[in-house]
């Protein structure tokens, strides 16, 4: 059904050459993706894809119930492949980095500090877990979350997020003015 071609004929189909160029600008992109990105159909991309798979151009690496898709050039190790598969997703990208900046948290903690129910939190951790990104460990009668020794997770400088302001900073808050005793509706 499909016949490996050479890579100019590959790329003379205008579609197949920008679902291509995406994949190459947006490593770890799902079908999904691809097809919103370039508002056409997903069997579109899915064909497109396989194609463009078949010829040895792209490489997919499954990430539960989807396929995320990387220019083969792009020399990434099996965990930078999953670490980028993880940071596709805004929730993902928070609960590993707040593990990664705080060691032996428990889910209960992850789910207070984002607001959200216990339910997500697990469903997320479970994820990185299988994914070999964060392990747990028994503590009594909760389990402690943390990056293994082998991940290397890059961790950026916080977000302007205030939420997570006084989790994270060693600094303490500033604290709010005080009006001088002589400012008119001081008591």
């Amino acid at each position: 059904m499909y016949a490996r071609n050479d890579e100019r004929s590959v790329f003379m189909n205008n579609t197949r050459h920008l679902v291509f160029l995406r994949v190459a600008e947006n490593p770890g992109a799902s079908i999904q993706d691809i097809a919103s990105m370039l508002s056409i159909s997903h069997p579109t991309a899915a064909y497109h894809l396989k194609i463009l798979e078949r010829n040895g151009l792209i490489v997919p690496m499954r990430d539960g119930n989807r396929a995320r898709y990387f220019k083969r050039s792009e020399a990434l190790s099996q965990d930078q492949q999953k670490l980028v598969a993880a940071n596709r997703g805004e929730r993902t990208k928070q609960i590993l980095e707040i593990v990664a900046r705080q060691p032996m948290i428990h889910r209960k903690e992850l789910a207070r500090l984002l607001s959200i129910p216990r339910t997500t939190v697990n469903w997320h951790v479970d994820r990185l877990v299988q994914m070999g990104l964060v392990a747990e460990r028994r503590a009594g009668r909760y389990c402690q979350l943390f990056i293994p020794l082998n991940v290397k997770i890059p961790v950026e400088p916080l977000a302007q997020d205030a939420a997570f302001a006084p989790v994270f900073s060693s600094s303490p808050a500033p604290a709010a003015p005080v009006p001088e005793p002589h400012t008119p509706g001081w008591a």
